[in-house]
């Protein structure tokens, strides 16, 4: 595994964040974390997404690759993002509509074959306040 995708939206769950990085240590992993940039937004537009990255990075010693594309779906965003880079993980929260709305996304929209590509992982929502 040499990449591991984190969907970042709103918030950073603590859970994933702590297993992305121990993951990443483990398997000597880059991340990735994917934010969706509105079309009105230029790539440095979306705050949180910014301070997600920088928590990474400044946390960690890791690679940390930030990636803000153009759609309204982080799920398929995210899946198109993984398929494009090969990734070997991609990780969810639990509880929130966008772990739903991928799982909805691949089950309906790629054969199974391409779904069994990347992995998904889903761990619990403790929520990491990022200010």
């Amino acid at each position: 595994m040499k990449d591991i995708i984190l969907p970042v939206q709103h918030s950073l769950p603590a859970g994933k964040f702590v297993l992305a990085v121990r993951l990443s240590r483990l398997f000597r992993a880059n991340i990735h974390l994917v934010g969706l940039m509105n079309d009105s937004e230029n790539e440095s537009g979306d705050e949180f997404f910014l301070k997600a990255c920088q928590l990474f990075q400044n946390s960690t010693n890791l690679e940390v690759k930030c990636m803000l594309v153009k759609g309204s779906n982080l799920a398929r965003a995210t899946m198109e993002y993984g398929l494009m880079i090969k990734s070997g993980l991609i990780l969810v929260c639990n509880a929130r509509k966008s772990m739903a709305q991928v799982v909805a996304y691949l089950l309906l929209t790629r054969p199974v074959s391409a779904v069994r590509r990347i992995p998904l992982m889903i761990v619990p929502v403790e929520q990491l306040h990022i200010e």
